[in-house]
């Protein structure tokens, strides 16, 4: 009976393979999101990465695209009792938290069109924003030891921007509905502004204004975003 089903769905999925045809003319907007891959520091991440496509015609689209990065780490000291072992109770914590959020704008140029296969080249403006936070309690910024009198704060703003040629292509497996590849090569900037620095140890507190410490300019084969997954409406 499994076998018997199995089947059944294997030939279901060849079928809606075989017979999907990619709209034309029609359903001029497509929303997707996927799984983008950073050739450049091999790391990987997943949605929420959306892109909305508005097909102005059959060879051309323009789209925007939005993409959010969110990472909290908390590292942890513990201080020690009379017998030289660490207490629950006295607990010391440094906290990084990075949020980001990036924009792209561009054009798509889609060649001749395949019964389900659309390939396409173009390019992408990017925009970025994001803040970077540190936060340390019951010790100094470095964790050194367990110190229920020191704790403070290091925060800093980033922006930049860049641009991406492109190519790749959508596979309409089901009417509307396709899975697609994207490669790319380009060139990002960016740069952090003036931040704060904060330490209370006891009941003094130092506060200052720190200056900028990177700029970051990258010329090459940056983005590759695969398995995306989008529904043309």
């Amino acid at each position: 009976m499994r076998k018997k089903i199995l089947l059944i769905v294997i030939f279901a999925i060849i079928s809606i393979a075989t017979f999907a045809q990619k709209p034309v003319g029609t359903n001029p907007f497509s929303i997707e999101g996927g799984l983008t891959v950073n050739a450049l520091t091999g790391q990987t991440f997943t949605a929420p990465d959306l892109r909305l496509r508005y097909f102005i015609n059959d060879a051309i689209s323009v789209r925007l695209g939005v993409m959010f990065n969110s990472s909290k780490t908390t590292d942890y000291i513990y201080g020690l009792n009379d017998d030289g072992f660490p207490v629950e109770s006295k607990q010391g914590s440094f906290e990084q938290k990075d949020f980001s959020t990036q924009f792209s704008l561009g054009g798509e140029y889609h060649f001749a069109q395949k019964e389900k296969l659309s390939p396409y080249a173009g390019l992408d403006i990017t925009f970025l924003s994001g803040s970077y936070n540190e936060t340390w309690k019951n010790s100094d910024q470095n964790l050194t030891a367990f110190d229920e009198n020191t704790s403070g704060h290091f925060k800093y703003k980033y922006s930049g921007f860049g641009f991406m040629i492109f190519t790749g292509a959508d596979y309409y497996f089901a009417e509307n509905i396709y899975i697609g590849l994207e490669i790319g090569i380009g060139m990002s900037n960016d740069k952090d502004k003036s931040g704060e620095w904060s330490q209370t140890v006891g009941q003094t507190t130092t506060t200052v204004t720190t200056f900028q410490t990177y700029a970051d300019s990258y010329f090459g084969n940056m983005f590759s975003q695969m398995i995306r997954l989008g529904w043309r409406f």
